[in-house]
């Protein structure tokens, strides 16, 4: 078995060697591409981006869908661009309606799709941009609903009212999580730092991930894949602590190892999964010393996956529209927002950048020379 693991590592290999820009989860790619640093290629790098991120992710790298997604919808805007005559504002508009069809579709969350658009990708907006994201994202979700129902990426709907007086836990629990999510990204920089130090080719690097699939599903079967199933089962299972803290190391270890090798994939679901464990473990510590009702974990897990969401990627309100409806509950949404703004300040206050501006860096000093960050 794992000698066929090593075959595919070695597979993808070759795929991100011969075009680099499928690597990852893309994100960073399509921001070089609105800065007219790079340049995508619909053919042959549409259809490889989509085979790979099902191989990576299918055969339970700790990768997420979204990223892969983001940037094949805009592998179609660019595609609908190619049609006709259009100026570079009107190609700009197609790419981004095309990724946040593509965020929208994966998590059926139009309105995240619309605000990762304009928050993450671009930080301004104008008219002609918003309409056309707004389109994009609406359609991706009607189709999705139609084919495949209408449901939440995460079953996390039956969360009680978050009592008022208790809401300075947020606090900690935003600081830690910021933490927690620089670590995160600490993890993928060390191991791409210790894939050169070792001096391994790059079209070798995902053997590494690949070859420790089956060892991690042994062990810690849960970190496997993007972490849709590590969610739901802390959520149903009473996990002791110590059970949990080795999750959540396991999951940033794999995550460094998979997503530092360059292999297809993004790191949104892997990071709520993050989340979601540091927000049990604090409840559960919470409860332990009788400072928080044992009925509010579920509440803590869905305000941990929103403060990674804002450390790491850096978008705040994308992260609360996010979780608001993947979730399905609304009446969270104060300290939702809360966590995340403790977690999106502590990050900047100890100097945690983007995880998508790091990476963008990397690909445009490899490609030109230069740090952009400098």
């Amino acid at each position: 078995l794992i000698p066929i693991f090593a075959v595919f590592g070695i597979i993808m290999g070759f795929m991100i060697k011969k075009h680099p820009m499928i690597k990852g989860g893309g994100v960073a790619q399509l921001e070089g591409v609105f800065m007219q640093r790079l340049k995508l290629s619909v053919w042959p790098e549409l259809p490889l981006k989509f085979l790979g991120g099902v191989m990576d992710i299918g055969l339970g790298l700790s990768l997420g869908r979204e990223g892969p997604s983001v940037q094949i919808g805009a592998y179609i805007g660019d595609a609908v661009e190619k049609i006709g005559k259009r100026s570079f504002t009107e190609r700009i508009c197609l790419l981004t309606a095309g990724a946040a069809a593509g965020l929208a579709g994966t998590f059926n969350a139009p309105f995240a799709g619309v605000l990762f658009a304009i928050e993450d990708l671009h930080q301004y907006l104008t008219p002609l941009l918003l309409v056309c994201v707004m389109a994009g994202a609406f359609a991706s979700d009607f189709v999705v609903c139609l084919f495949f129902g209408n449901h939440n990426a995460f079953n996390l709907s039956e969360t009680m009212e978050y009592p008022l007086q208790e809401m300075f836990y947020l606090i900690g629990l935003g600081i830690l999580v910021a933490i927690v999510g620089h670590l995160f990204k600490k993890s993928i920089y060390v191991f791409q730092a210790l894939y050169e130090k070792l001096h391994i080719p790059p079209h070798f690097r995902p053997v590494f991930p690949f070859l420790l699939v089956v060892p991690f599903f042994l062990t810690f079967g849960y970190v496997n894949g993007g972490g849709d199933e590590l969610i739901e089962a802390v959520k149903e299972h009473n996990f002791p602590l110590y059970m949990l803290v080795l999750f959540l190391f396991a999951k940033v270890l794999f995550t460094g190892i998979s997503a530092g090798s360059g292999a297809i994939g993004g790191i949104f679901v892997p990071l709520f999964s993050c989340g979601a464990l540091c927000g049990l473990i604090y409840a559960k510590s919470l409860s332990h010393f009788g400072l928080l009702d044992a009925t509010l974990a579920e509440n803590m897990i869905i305000y941990g996956m929103v403060a990674c969401f804002a450390t790491v990627i850096k978008a705040p309100l994308t992260a609360c529209a996010i979780i608001v409806e993947t979730c399905g509950n609304m009446h969270n949404l104060s300290p939702i927002l809360l966590t995340s703004l403790v977690a999106y300040t502590t990050a900047n206050l100890i100097g945690s950048a983007s995880h998508d501006e790091v990476l963008l860096a990397q690909i445009l000093k490899n490609v030109e020379g230069e740090d952009p960050l400098t």
